[in-house]
């Protein structure tokens, strides 16, 4: 399920593609025009029961190429016009615009299109292109029989499943389930599309770093594969391939490149893989440059084709000054919170991997930009410039984010102090009490589909990640209690069941049960032997690291609960949850040092 891997119908997207592989990229047609669409109101469903309609729903995206087909083929037919015309309320929506109609339809997407009755239920969901005649039919047998689709509630954990942790029955389910879906021949989790899931890619890192050879096979496969998505030109990586790594869609998406960064950036250091180094520099040379706006945020995404009789794979074979020369991929200015997080989280990943300052430099501009443009009074971050854009959760969640991995990059006390504030917020706005933290902070309509809250798998299970380093940085218990609430949550949702492929949930686990490796540096700022201690403590091959500094006579850190010893001049130590290191003094020693520190005993 989570960190990108595709769910919903079986084959749907694979189906899709096929259908429409050999179509020539088209933009929308002017007969499309002829839908009269509106925006997303939820009043529009009091206006269907009047009317006697139903509503449809078409969730696009700006970047999507099969979205463009759907529109000149499908939504400019002379026959869906009039059919959707006489029987349907038509909305189009932006999903990047609208996090929580994307976050709670992106199964079935892009394009999805989902079909409601007057009181909200929802009557038929698609995922992918469908061609004008099958489309006609679905309308038709709709309005002959407005039939709606069972609905799910999302149930809660009991009470005592907050400290319990996961079962470890589904434990092994799913861990069993994140080996079967690894495809040995070419890398990567699933057999058709081929992209870098991040989750999947964190869990087998974890494993990877602990000295697990079967998962590190699958980081190394999966990582050297994944090159081919990335556009060695202009840099940037292309959101995925279908069937193998070699026939890859050119679209590139601003959360995609937060997750190449991250995986690349991660994995060199664990691996010691300088070639993984530079595709992480090259993924965020793209987004320093082609996505970066002036004001500090960052561009949503770039198209993959350039015009209607210029595709991706012809306009990406070509050279920087060919690609200069016509036509270019246009690019989505809006600016979002949530991408100014993701984005300000992976450059500082690569700041870890490279050492180099522009990096760090970029994302305290990302997150400077979304402070003044963005957050609100009581911390927490809404969506894009209009008012009604928000608060959504992942906005709030990415920001949060990066606010500690700012911290964790630099530690500025300022960065942790505001990377609580924004999860106070985030907490008190989604969060209810047993449950997981909901995509917005209020309901859209009172009925039907849009009056029960969705809380989202892969979100929740982010939150709780964060929370619980948070909890650990700054030694709230408050943020321990909702971490492992919502974990709770999580454990007894439809995606962690058994056979069921859930890699975030069981990143989660593991480091709920420890805390990080936690290393403290003990030196002034200024004093070059902390600084170069604290720079070897920051490329330190472990994923699940926090990185602290403590000046002498400065109040203590909040993450320690005893004193450490003063010596005459800088100093290291590293613990776990029961043993802390000697001191050391030497950085080309930190590593061998925090190394035995986590061996088995005996070793």
């Amino acid at each position: 399920m989570a960190g990108y891997i595709r769910a919903g119908r079986p084959g749907g997207l694979a189906i899709a593609a096929a259908i429409v592989m050999n179509l020539v990229p088209v933009r929308p047609a002017a007969a499309a025009e002829a839908i009269a669409w509106q925006s997303w109101n939820p009043a529009i469903f009091a206006k269907a029961r009047a009317d006697h309609k139903l509503v449809l729903l078409d969730l696009e995206a700006v970047w999507c190429h099969w979205c463009h087909v759907m529109d000149a083929k499908t939504y400019g037919d002379p026959a869906v016009i009039a059919l959707v015309g006489a029987h349907y309320l038509a909305m189009r929506v932006d999903q990047d615009r609208h996090p929580a109609l994307s976050r709670r339809y992106e199964r079935w997407g892009w394009p999805a299109t989902i079909v409601f009755d007057g009181e909200g239920r929802e009557l038929w969901k698609y995922r992918g292109y469908i061609e004008a005649a099958a489309f006609r039919t679905t309308l038709e047998g709709l309005v002959a029989a407005p039939v709606p689709e069972a609905g799910r509630v999302q149930p809660a954990p009991a009470p005592e499943q907050a400290a319990q942790g996961l079962d470890p029955v589904v434990r092994a389910s799913l861990e069993r389930r994140f080996a079967f879906a690894y495809d040995g021949v070419l890398g990567g989790w699933g057999f058709a599309d081929k992209y870098l899931q991040g989750d999947a890619l964190d869990y087998a890192l974890m494993l990877g770093a602990e000295g697990e050879g079967v998962a590190s096979r699958m980081v190394r496969q999966t990582l050297d594969a994944g090159v081919k998505l990335i556009d060695p030109v202009w840099g940037g990586l292309y959101q995925y391939a279908v069937t193998d790594w070699d026939h890859p869609h050119y679209e590139k998406i601003a959360p995609i490149q937060a997750v190449g960064m991250r995986a690349y950036a991660q994995a060199a250091m664990v691996y010691d893989q300088p070639a993984w180094t530079d595709a992480a520099r090259h993924i965020a040379g793209f987004v320093m440059t082609r996505l970066s706006d002036p004001s500090g945020g960052f561009y949503a995404s770039q198209d993959a084709d350039a015009s209607a009789t210029l595709d991706g794979a012809r306009f990406y074979a070509l050279d920087d000054a060919a690609r200069r020369a016509g036509a270019q991929p246009p690019i989505d200015r809006h600016l979002y919170a949530a991408n100014a997080g993701l984005l300000a989280s992976g450059l500082l990943a690569v700041a870890r991997a490279t050492g180099e300052s522009a990096f760090v430099d970029r994302a305290r501009r990302a997150i400077a930009w979304a402070a003044d443009h963005r957050r609100s009074a009581d911390g927490s971050y809404h969506h894009g410039e209009r008012p009604g854009d928000g608060p959504f959760l992942i906005d709030s969640l990415a920001m949060a984010t990066a606010q500690f991995d700012l911290y964790r990059a630099t530690g500025a006390r300022a960065a942790l102090a505001s990377a609580a504030t924004t999860a106070d917020a985030m907490l008190t706005l989604f969060g209810a009490a047993g449950s997981g933290l909901t995509d917005e902070a209020a309901q859209r309509a009172d009925h039907g589909a849009m009056a029960t809250a969705y809380r989202h798998p892969d979100d929740n299970v982010a939150a709780a990640r964060l929370l619980n380093q948070l909890a650990f940085a700054t030694g709230d218990r408050r943020y321990d209690a909702a971490a492992r609430r919502i974990f709770a949550w999580a454990t007894v949702q439809p995606e962690a069941s058994r056979g069921a492929l859930w890699p975030g949930l069981l990143v989660a686990a593991r480091e709920l049960e420890a805390p990080p490796i936690h290393l403290v540096v003990v030196g002034t700022a200024a004093d070059p032997a902390a600084q170069a201690l604290y720079r070897a403590g920051q490329k330190l091959p472990m994923p699940y690291l926090l990185v602290e500094r403590w000046t002498p006579g400065t109040s203590r850190l909040a993450s320690l609960d005893q004193d450490l010893p003063l010596l005459d001049r800088a100093a290291a130590f590293a613990c776990t949850a029961t043993t802390c290191s000697l001191p050391v003094t030497d950085p080309a020693g930190l590593s061998r040092a925090v190394a035995q520190l986590v061996a088995p005993a005996g070793e």
